[in-house]
């Protein structure tokens, strides 16, 4: 879970409004959590006594070139969250580890991250990071081609949702110009010339990229 404000209020209002939210149930400090480095991988457990579920996020750093960028999503599409993709089949269906599940590739104008996050029986919170890494793994062996034409198909799709909405054409223009990001036709030529090579490269790339993984649980 994450709770973030930008502007408009101090710190110390926002600290006040999470704990009236958020109440401990002891007086006591939780102790620190264990810092990652910068760069490094890792895993970082955290607990809160009240939680009924086992929580997992993970963080994957990702080059924020625009085709690397669109590579990696088409790449998450396959893996990911959808009813076909394969942690989806692994983790809900195969396992039925838990139903909350996502996946998306998130970025900035000099930055790019690669999220999963599943959630799980408190006691399975060992199952759930052991099926998403192996899940993860066994993806860079390579996709499908139908794999692949599902992906694609999804990305389109979804620039054709655009089309219907006004605000959010606008909205993505203007993100895409304040993060100096390709334009959305020049974002949709890239994708019609990305072949399936550049994105099983791009989710092996990211398998050795600096990963951080983090388990909230009680």
């Amino acid at each position: 879970m994450v709770v973030a404000v930008v502007g408009g209020v101090s710190l110390g209002t926002v600290r006040r409004a999470c704990r009236r939210t958020f109440p401990s149930r002891s007086h006591l400090r939780p102790p620190r959590p264990p810092r990652t480095r910068n760069g490094a991988t890792g895993l970082v457990r955290l607990r809160r006594a009240d939680f009924p579920q086992a929580y997992l996020v993970r963080l994957t750093a990702t080059p924020p070139t625009p085709r690397d960028v669109l590579a990696l999503s088409m790449a998450v599409e396959i893996v990911g969250a959808d009813p076909d993709a394969r942690l989806f089949q692994e983790i809900r269906e195969r396992l039925g580890l838990g139903y909350d599940l996502s996946a998306s590739v998130e970025q900035g104008s000099d930055w790019a991250v690669a999220i999963i996050s599943a959630s799980a029986a408190r006691d399975d919170d060992r199952r759930l990071r052991e099926t998403v890494e192996r899940t993860c793994r066994e993806a860079a062996a390579g996709f499908t081609a139908e794999e692949f034409r599902r992906a694609r198909k999804k990305v389109r799709y979804r620039f054709a949702r655009l089309a219907d909405s006004r605000l959010d054409r606008a909205l993505s223009h203007a993100t895409r110009e304040a993060c100096a990001q390709p334009s959305l036709v020049a974002t949709q030529r890239m994708l019609a010339s990305l072949r399936a090579a550049e994105v099983e490269t791009a989710w092996r790339a990211a398998l050795a990229a600096p990963t951080l993984t983090t388990i909230l649980r009680s």
